[in-house]
């Protein structure tokens, strides 16, 4: 995204958690159709996330320009050069560039393949008995579930003999059309 603030350093602020993050991958560029200075930020939001970009001014320039990492990352100077740290989805071939234009393309591996939870699964809609459903469904593709509006709950019980070392594990819903909340005991 470009802003017209001139160059500026931006920083993120999460209004749920207060949180702020000044370490975000930006740029400084020249407005094309007026030569006015802007900032350029790379902003990536999760589904129903929001944030401000704030902007200060300050000496530092960005040690980030640009990049194709599909998260979050945690930028730091240490010494004279920078580390960066985020964590990554899926394998694959990725680059960052720097301040000085220098691409650093690198090659991440050892991710392994999603693992499918194919049921059976449990679904109770609000104080109703349990229904069994052999895959994960929308209730509203269910003769029981057709008029129902209030909270669902859906249950599948798996094991995993190992996760592997320095993962994090991630549950992907599929389509969500409303909002769902993620228990895992």
């Amino acid at each position: 995204m470009q802003f017209s603030v001139g160059h500026k350093v931006p920083q993120r602020w999460n209004p749920e958690s207060g949180e702020i993050d000044d370490t975000l991958v930006f740029s400084r560029a020249t407005r094309a159709d007026s030569s006015s200075p802007v900032t350029e930020v790379q902003v990536q939001l999760a589904p129903f996330e929001s944030c401000f970009v704030v902007f200060s001014l300050t000496a530092d320039g960005p040690a980030i320009t640009h990049t194709d990492w599909p998260g979050p990352l945690k930028i730091e100077k240490v010494g004279h050069g920078t580390q960066v740290t985020g964590l990554i989805p899926r394998n694959g071939e990725y680059y960052l560039t720097d301040a000085a234009g220098q691409t650093h393309r690198f090659e991440v591996k050892g991710i392994p393949e999603p693992i499918a939870l194919r049921g059976p699964w449990r679904l109770t809609l609000g104080d109703k008995s349990a229904l069994a459903l052999g895959q994960l469904q929308s209730w509203n593709d269910l003769p029981e579930g057709k008029d129902y509006s209030g909270w669902g709950v859906y249950e599948t019980d798996f094991e995993l003999t190992s996760l592997g070392e320095q993962l994090e594990w991630e549950l992907d819903l599929g389509m969500v059309h409303e909002t769902a909340q993620v228990v895992l005991n």
